[in-house]
């Protein structure tokens, strides 16, 4: 139960990754160089929590 749970949130971490990504390319050819740190920052976030994101119930060992 908790595998399925773990690989769904993983999944709305790259989709929110995969936005931050699109977002912050769409802002750099705007030119607003603020806005592009930022989505920069939340797409790589959301990348490290896909990567190194466990389940409650491994991560209590």
């Amino acid at each position: 139960m908790f595998q399925i749970i773990n690989y769904a949130s993983k999944a709305f971490a790259m989709y929110y990754c995969l936005q931050a990504v699109i977002a912050a390319i769409l802002t750099r050819k705007e030119g607003v160089s603020f806005r592009f740190a930022f989505y920069s920052c939340l797409s790589l976030v959301s990348l490290a929590i896909v990567i190194f994101g466990t389940s409650v119930e491994n991560g209590t060992d």
